[in-house]
Formats: structure tokens, C-alpha cells, sequence
């Protein structure tokens, strides 16, 4: 019996990963479909727009690099909450973005985020 649950928790745990990941994390797909009104909202060209989501891939690789040093030096634990924090104020400075400038800088936020 305990044979049969050591491998039934990896598979929880990969679709709570999966869930978690989708939940948290505005897919591409969505960004995508949203493109037209967020150009239309702050007036630059579609072109323009489409910026974020190559500003969250390039965010996200220099972060990727960065985490491997911090997770040396620093516990997980604590990396975990900076992480968590970097999502709060990400959702709330896109919620509040007066200009496109602050969007693509908050929506960056979440490629930064990604990583940890």
C-alpha cells in the first residue's frame, strides 16, 4: 500500500504544478487575444503591443539566469515570498498603468516572476 501511494503523490503534485502554472500565469494565448483592445486602450499601434509578450520572454531568460545564483545563496523559502510579492505588485501596477511605458514595464513583472 505504501508503494501504491509513493506514486500517486508525484502525479498530484505535477497536476498541481500544471494548475498552478495556468491559474497564475496569463498564458500567451490570452495576451494574444487581448492585443486589439489593449492597443486600442493606450493608442499605439498593434505592433507596439504585441511588446509584451516579447518583453515577459526576455524578462523571464535574464531572471532564469539570476535565480541560479540566488538559489545558492539564498533559501527557497524566502526566494518563494519575493516571488509571491513580485505577482502582487505586478497585478496591481497593470490594474492601475495610466500608459503603455508602465504597462510593459509591470506586465515584465510576471516574465521576472516566472523563474522563481
Amino acid at each position: 500500500m505504501g508503494g501504491e501511494m509513493n506514486r500517486r503523490i508525484p502525479k498530484l503534485a505535477a497536476l498541481a504544478l500544471v494548475l498552478s502554472r495556468v491559474s497564475a500565469q496569463p498564458s500567451g494565448l490570452i495576451t494574444a487575444l487581448l492585443l486589439i483592445e489593449i492597443s486600442q486602450t493606450y493608442a499605439v499601434s498593434l505592433g507596439v503591443a504585441g511588446q509584451l509578450s516579447t518583453m515577459v520572454s526576455a524578462v523571464s531568460v535574464f531572471v532564469g539566469l539570476l535565480m541560479s545564483v540566488l538559489a545558492i545563496k539564498y533559501s527557497h523559502r524566502s526566494l518563494m515570498l519575493v516571488g509571491l510579492s513580485f505577482y502582487v505588485v505586478s497585478f496591481v501596477a497593470n490594474y492601475l498603468a495610466p500608459d503603455f511605458a508602465t504597462l510593459l514595464v509591470a506586465f515584465s513583472l510576471i516574465g521576472s516572476v516566472s523563474r522563481w
